[in-house]
């Protein structure tokens, strides 16, 4: 049997939410960097600079971290 955490709608709610945290602790810069860590990470943070370029002004620069593991 599976068990979900969240649902679809829950995950891209608190991802929204973060997206304005980070806006709401960043207003007053122009240029942020957001950093993924390859796979996951990096969606993650592609998904947030899409927000916060619908959300506000600040002009979001997005990287990818990969690890050598």
């Amino acid at each position: 049997m599976e068990q979900k955490i969240l649902s679809h709608q829950q995950i891209q709610h608190k991802i929204r939410r973060i997206a304005y945290q980070i806006y709401e602790s960043n207003v007053n810069e122009e240029v942020i960097v957001l950093a993924g860590i390859d796979s996951n990470g990096y969606i993650l943070a592609k998904k947030l600079k899409s927000i916060l370029s619908k959300i506000s002004t600040i002009s979001p620069i997005l990287c990818k971290v990969i690890i050598d593991k």
